[in-house]
């Protein structure tokens, strides 16, 4: 006789189809309530386009630095020179 059990911490109510999108949509979910609150509380200067790109641009050099340092780390190195790097790039 055979038996089919479960796979270890997943469950198989109704419920825990909300608990696996929160899990996996949980940052952008959370990125867009953010967004929603701040257009909300200053709606005549958050969503413009001007204040998009100051945005990304803001986010550009740690967005480079982080993928640089995440390839470095998936070929299985360590670079500690991260932060004189990325201070003398920007």
């Amino acid at each position: 006789m055979s038996t089919v059990e479960a796979p270890v911490g997943k469950t198989t109510s109704g419920g825990s189809r909300v608990l696996d999108v929160i899990e996996r949509f949980g940052p952008l979910i959370f990125l867009v309530a953010i967004w929603i609150f701040f257009a909300a509380k200053k709606f005549d200067t958050f969503p413009t386009w001007d204040n998009l790109l100051l945005i990304l641009s803001t986010a550009a050099l740690p967005g480079i630095v982080s993928f640089g340092l995440t390839m470095t780390l998936i070929v299985g190195e360590f670079d500690l020179s991260i932060g004189s790097c990325s201070r003398s790039a920007g």
